[in-house]
């Protein structure tokens, strides 16, 4: 489905009972806003364009909470960045008040990118599913600096 299709994809949400994700190519705060009112999917692949969105002094609980959206800030690629979102996943607040709450969703890379698996000193690493979150100082990752220079040009 062309990713602009918002009408495509509240059609598929529609028709379809498992969940529908989508917006990672949406960049416009106004654009992101429209694709969620519509109803054109169960998980955001973005975080700062519906936070953005929402009315004045909206908190984003309250955005998630109002709109019942799931989020997956959908970052693929190097280690840090992988650290970084853990750290913004970890933070997001539960979009589905339930007695069996969902989890944060994490798109997990399993191809192999050397900058993802070797850029930071402790790889993040999928274990039966989960991932821990990196706990060190500041955003609980280290980054490799002879890696940097390995690849350096």
């Amino acid at each position: 489905m062309v990713p602009e299709d918002i009408e495509g994809y509240v059609e598929m949400r529609q028709k379809l009972s498992m969940p529908i994700a989508g917006g990672e190519n949406e960049h416009t705060l106004y654009g992101f806003r429209e694709f969620l009112r519509a109803g054109a999917v169960d998980v955001a692949q973005r975080i700062s364009a519906p936070a953005a969105a929402s009315p004045p002094r909206d908190t984003l609980s309250r955005w998630h909470s109002r709109n019942g959206i799931q989020v997956n800030p959908h970052v693929w690629g190097s280690g840090d960045r992988a650290g970084r979102l853990l750290q913004l996943i970890a933070a997001l607040p539960v979009a589905h008040h339930s007695l069996f709450a969902l989890e944060p969703v994490l798109e997990y890379d399993r191809s192999t990118h050397p900058f993802r698996q070797y850029l930071i000193t402790k790889p993040i690493q999928q274990v039966h599913g989960w991932i821990e979150i990196p706990s060190g100082p500041g955003l609980g990752i280290e980054v490799d600096r002879a890696v940097l220079e390995r690849y350096r040009v």
